[in-house]
């Protein structure tokens, strides 16, 4: 094991040390996301009082950030990496928590409920299992077993992941997943990756195919990989094993899907083409399709106006950018979150410190995965899991913790930089 503080922090911590660009793509997409929110909501049915408007509201969510980024950025970049895994003990403690006595709001009780204000405790648990899987990884030196990390790593996202499945929102529960994604950076062999890649094909196909044409489908992959393993010397016992484990898994699939609930099985279906109401998707399609290349002009969409899209401020609210702002303004936002994401990987190359790097991929990684699920769902390439699109969708927990996440990475750069500010 070995200490990660690899922080000299200086009793001063000016502004100028945040990273210039970070901080501005964060502020340009939370401001474009305002004026989403606002071209979403308007021109309904319901008159809302001017503190009811959801893009007011979010403006106050902007300035409410500012309380825990000033402590946040008040703080030394060492005591989180100290604090790591009570913040992930706390986050596991709330879920409990309102599993039990939360509130429940579109099929999963996941929200404390606060008179007006709404809060999801498993969007702040993004963060700390970042933080907690980021420690992870710093604490244990290079001639560790593979085997070792993976089963920390594992046993820390786990854990969310089964108490969020257990409130009813598996979109949120399959974020944990997507921050494994991480140890990409940690050099686990692309042969892990290639495997989840076979499950999640595998995965796919037994809702769509016979099980015995499957399972021929799998014992012939198997077959290939025997005979590969003849060339690469890779070693028969494993391509055995994981070809009876993939096996397994295609008979477990169909098994637990019939457990899904009946609108949670509708999503599936409408995505593989399998029937259901496709109402809602079709809505969204109609939406953004009908912006064309430059839109149909900010606050103009007709389908945004009559309220035809549902969730259109929330988890549907790529179709108004679509619809407003046609195929410009659609990759105009992408690449705006490319630039995030991306910027996050470099500024984490740059770290001294090996936890505020895991950080940085694990909070792209999330990233990532909110931008392609609510992208690729408004689209119908994904089921409609309820994943909102960082920064822009309407929601006083997502719009928090994502501005938590990122200005926290902000405050540990900051402190690799006054490190070299005084070596």
């Amino acid at each position: 094991m070995r200490n990660n503080s690899d922080y000299r922090i200086s009793s001063e911590r000016p502004l100028r040390l945040m990273d210039p660009a970070l901080t501005v793509l964060y502020l340009a997409i939370s401001i474009i996301g305002i004026f989403v929110i606002r071209s979403a909501s308007m021109d309904q049915e319901v008159v809302l009082e001017f503190w009811e408007e959801p893009h007011i509201r979010q403006i106050v969510w902007l300035f409410i950030t500012l309380i825990p980024a000033v402590v946040i950025l008040a703080m030394d970049g060492a005591f989180f990496f100290r604090m790591a895994f009570p913040f992930y003990v706390f986050s596991l403690i709330l879920l409990i928590i309102v599993m039990l006595f939360g509130t429940e709001i579109n099929g999963a009780r996941s929200w404390f409920r606060f008179g007006p204000v709404a809060l999801q405790p498993s969007e702040f648990a993004k963060t700390s299992t970042s933080l907690a899987v980021a420690a992870v990884c710093a604490s244990f030196d290079q001639d560790v077993p593979l085997k070792t990390l993976l089963r920390n790593v594992v046993a820390v996202l786990f854990l969310p992941f089964l108490l969020v499945v257990l409130q009813g929102d598996f979109g949120s529960a399959l974020v944990f997943v997507a921050i494994g994604l991480c140890l990409i950076r940690e050099n686990i062999p692309l042969s892990l990756f290639f495997m989840g890649l076979l499950v999640l094909l595998v995965s796919l196909f037994a809702l769509v195919m016979k099980a015995w044409a499957l399972a021929l489908c799998v014992l012939g992959l198997g077959l290939v990989g025997l005979l590969y393993s003849t060339v690469r010397r890779v070693p028969r016992r494993m391509i055995i094993i994981s070809t009876a484990a993939l096996l397994m898994w295609s008979q477990i699939v169909p098994l637990t899907y019939n457990f899904l609930a009946p609108h949670q099985q509708e999503r599936i279906n409408v995505v593989l083409g399998k029937g259901g109401d496709d109402w809602n998707l079709l809505q969204s399609k109609i939406a953004i399709g009908s912006g064309k290349l430059t839109g149909k002009g900010y606050a103009k969409g007709t389908q945004t106006k009559f309220d035809f899209v549902p969730e259109q401020n929330t988890d549907f609210i790529f179709s108004t950018v679509g619809e407003e702002g046609g195929l410009l303004g659609s990759v105009g936002l992408l690449i705006l979150f490319a630039l995030l994401i991306g910027r996050i990987v470099v500024v984490a190359e740059r770290q001294r410190s090996h936890f505020s790097r895991t950080y940085g991929y694990a909070i792209a990684s999330i990233l990532l995965f909110h931008v392609f699920i609510n992208v690729g769902m408004t689209m119908g390439l994904v089921p409609v899991i309820g994943i909102p699109l960082p920064l822009i969708s309407y929601g006083g927990s997502s719009f928090l913790s994502f501005s938590i996440m990122i200005i926290l990475f902000i405050r540990l750069d900051m402190g690799r930089k006054q490190s070299l500010a005084l070596s």
